[in-house]
């Protein structure tokens, strides 16, 4: 998620829902309305799913993979998207309050890790928390997915672990190797070696980590389910490795894409708002490293900062060697990158996200290994159903169906061999 609300005051958390309060109508228009998913990849792909037609043996190659079961029957991930839409919950029925409920009021699972330090070519060490398990080391080949959270996340923040939470409810905790890759410099209680951490172009560490899982286990398929600039970042590593990337799926949950056009909309309001919240998450990052950023970056003028774009333009473009920030947006966006994504890619979203927003998605560039499913609700990596805010989410019903949907495909194509 780009930003959470846990560490903020009241005043802030305030200021942020006082200007929500007229949009409770603008819910209520949405909550009566249709709440169907809206599919796209190739035309015909689209038209076929809107119908909800099953493929016919001839039309399957213009099908995303993954949406298939072994026969040709639509998989649960299909079922999910196409028959049972989401509803969201009766207190949060519009983009701003589903993503500041989901930020504040959603409960956070105990998620038992074990934090490995995995040493990288600078001289750095990828931070990467690995779910605990009972009994027995898994084995070698046990289907892998490694998560990247938001901006200001990390493996504590609350829909990483009621994400974590449904997969082991749904699976149990030996069907999946969890693993929760930080963003440098982003892990709770670990500094910063080195004056250098992520932004939302920063592949270093995931290609580096990504060959590692490689070569340690071969026989695994390797999943991706990444979280807004996580998504980000996924999708810039995806498109850089192309054919030669070890991973074999990505499930990509409200990725910005366009880093000038989420920009602009964060610097007025609404989103000057969550601006202002994210930020103070920032502040917090460069105190926790301030002894070893202290020359690297002008601390000073950073904590002043009051807005993201402040930030970057302060911190992020002198530490990365930018020229101006203008040049450091284009750099990380990946909208224009997407299209060299080689594997099946669920872009998954929501129309009246605040953050994200859905018009940056390339769903004309990209080829029919992608799709993307936006739900017209749903906000900012949040997706809060009826039953409760405080449960797994449709979130988690999507990325899970997703993992089961690819492994169920590439179990039949190893059967037709």
């Amino acid at each position: 998620m780009i930003f959470s609300l846990f560490s903020l005051d009241k005043s802030v958390i305030a200021a942020l829902m006082i200007p929500m309060v007229p949009l409770l109508f603008v819910g209520y228009r949405h909550f009566f309305g249709n709440f169907t998913t809206e599919l796209h990849s190739s035309r015909r792909v689209e038209e076929a799913l809107r119908r909800g037609d099953v493929p016919t043996e001839l039309e399957r190659e213009s099908f995303p993979a993954f949406l298939l079961g072994g026969s040709g029957a639509q998989t649960d991930l299909a079922d999910l998207l196409l028959r049972k839409p989401f509803r969201p919950h009766p207190l949060a029925i519009n983009g701003h309050l589903q993503t500041l409920l989901a930020s504040e009021m959603r409960n956070s699972p105990d998620v038992p890790f074990d934090r490995l330090k995995v040493p990288l070519s600078d001289g750095e060490a990828a931070i990467v928390d690995q779910v605990k398990c009972q009994g027995d080391p898994l084995p070698d080949d046990t289907p892998l997915v490694v998560m990247l959270h938001g901006l200001a996340g990390s493996s504590e923040s609350n829909y990483i672990r009621h994400f974590i939470s449904y997969v082991q409810k749904r699976a149990g905790d030996r069907r999946f190797r969890l693993l929760v890759l930080h963003a440098r410099g982003a892990a709770k209680n670990d500094v910063l070696s080195k004056p250098l951490f992520y932004n939302a172009a920063f592949t270093r560490d995931l290609i580096e980590v990504s060959e590692i899982l490689r070569d340690q286990y071969p026989s695994a398929t390797k999943f991706l389910v990444t979280f807004s600039m996580g998504s980000n970042i996924a999708t810039h590593t995806l498109a850089e490795q192309g054919e030669n990337t070890p991973f074999d799926a990505c499930c990509a949950v409200c990725n910005p894409y366009n880093m000038h056009m989420i920009s602009n909309n964060m610097q007025r309001l609404p989103g000057l708002l969550y601006s202002k919240a994210l930020v103070k998450g920032l502040h917090q990052f460069l105190r926790r490293n301030e002894s070893v950023l202290d020359g690297a970056v002008d601390l000073k003028k950073g904590l002043e900062t009051t807005t993201v774009h402040e930030f970057d333009k302060a911190v992020v473009v002198p530490l990365h060697n930018y020229t101006d920030v203008d040049a450091y947006y284009t750099a990380a966006s990946s909208h224009d990158k997407a299209h060299r994504v080689t594997i099946p890619y669920l872009a998954f979203g929501a129309a009246d996200d605040p953050i994200s927003p859905v018009d940056a998605q390339p769903r004309s560039e990209c080829a029919d290994n992608t799709l993307f499913a936006t739900t017209c609700s749903g906000g900012h990596v949040a997706h809060l159903e009826m039953k409760s805010f405080r449960a797994e989410s449709y979130i988690d019903k999507v990325c899970y169906s997703f993992l089961e949907a690819v492994l169920e495909w590439q179990e039949f194509q190893r059967k037709s061999q």
